[in-house]
């Protein structure tokens, strides 16, 4: 991700106007079990980037956000051997984006139904100790 947006920065700080917008993954907000673990992680590092890119840039008027996916009908979902909530098609997912850039927000969810990260600790891990899940390759 650092490698596909900076020349696009350094572009925008040369042109003085600008809006940059990255996807992440509402994964990223909880460390999701199985072999969904580095996926979260991922997500993860990947939000709290464009976040700081977002602080960064802002001083200097251009406008920078990130649009977290939910589960987003493709060929790598369609492997998936367990329930997906909220799935979407894709169609969906880029207008949902667009209208968020057209909009100016800083960060938008494509589903808010699933902000997994305000749950309790206590309650998450309830949830998901024996949620279906992706398995392990060693599984």
């Amino acid at each position: 991700m650092i490698a596909t947006l900076e020349p696009f920065i350094r572009s925008m700080m040369a042109a003085r106007h600008g809006t940059l917008v990255g996807i992440s993954s509402v994964a990223g907000g909880r460390g999701l079990p199985g072999s969904s673990g580095a996926y979260s992680a991922s997500k993860s590092a990947a939000t709290k980037y464009l976040e700081a890119l977002r602080v960064e840039i802002r001083p200097r008027r251009h406008r920078g956000g990130h649009h977290r996916a939910s589960y987003v009908r493709s060929e790598m979902t369609a492997r998936n051997p367990y329930p997906m909530p909220f799935l979407m098609d894709t169609d969906r997912f880029a207008s949902q984006t667009a209208d968020a850039i057209a909009h100016d927000l800083s960060v938008a969810d494509a589903h808010r139904g699933m902000l997994l990260h305000v749950l309790p600790r206590w309650l998450y891990d309830f949830a998901f100790e024996r949620a279906p899940r992706k398995p392990r390759a060693d599984e």
